[in-house]
């Protein structure tokens, strides 16, 4: 559903909402052969998944300027390692080439981290990181 959300032209996050990203589920039965295939096409499709994640998260990058996206992720992924056993106290610092093709792989590391897991992510922390665009806000 995370992904579909990307095709939205504007993307808008209720406040409570939460916003979850993960390597999709699939199973396969049959003979080998048909499993392979589909394997190969799972792999492809997770590839596709991560480049177009990539893509709204270095749009957000060039909007907010330079280091963005490495502060933005380090306190995603410290928040996220808070929470295991035992949990992370130090804070997760990132730091990302400026070079666009460089920086987009290196970002790649850290999406594929967040998508071995369930990861949860507040509306704020998906604005932040260009999966949504805003946060609703009533207006009385």
């Amino acid at each position: 559903g995370s992904l579909i959300l990307q095709a939205a032209d504007k993307r808008i996050m209720s406040p409570n909402s939460r916003f979850m990203i993960h390597f999709g589920y699939d199973s396969h039965s049959g003979h080998a052969k048909i499993v392979e295939k589909w394997v190969d096409e799972s792999k492809r499709l997770a590839h596709l998944m991560e480049n177009i994640y990539l893509d709204v998260m270095l749009e957000k990058e060039e909007k907010m300027g330079d280091g963005h996206l490495a502060q933005t992720l380090g306190t995603v992924m410290t928040q996220q390692r808070s929470f295991e056993h035992p949990p992370l106290t130090t804070p997760i610092i990132y730091s990302f080439s400026k070079k666009v093709e460089v920086k987009r792989e290196q970002v790649r590391v850290v999406l594929k981290e967040m998508l071995n897991f369930d990861t949860i992510l507040t509306a704020e922390e998906t604005v932040a990181l260009g999966f949504a665009d805003e946060i609703y806000k009533r207006i009385n």
